[in-house]
């Protein structure tokens, strides 16, 4: 059986509680947990994933609305896997629209 590796990036504990009680259930699933936006860039600099559920919204550091870090985890993505290259369209699209 083939392992994936998951990353986990969130920085509300309840939800990132939600999501480990998830793939813990999951026997085939390597969970890695990033609850801030620097250790999510280490992580994903350091492993390659197979997929990432990634909270795109930090308040903390850049404020609401700011999807730079969600758009880094696909954009590595989409260098190794065609299929993500269809989300990282979109999210260019997203990003280019003025959203309120």
């Amino acid at each position: 059986m083939k392992m994936s590796r998951i990353l986990v990036v969130e920085d509300n504990p309840e939800y990132c509680s939600g999501a480990c009680e998830f793939f813990k259930k999951q026997p085939d699933v390597v969970l890695d947990i990033a609850n801030d936006h620097c250790l999510a860039t280490i992580m994903l600099e350091e492993h390659l994933y197979d997929s990432a559920l990634v909270d795109c919204f930090f308040p903390k550091l850049t404020g609401s609305g700011d999807i730079s870090l969600g758009k880094k985890a696909v954009e590595k993505m989409a260098d190794f896997d065609p299929n993500e290259r269809k989300i990282k369209k979109r999210l260019e699209m997203l990003c280019c629209t003025n959203i309120k």
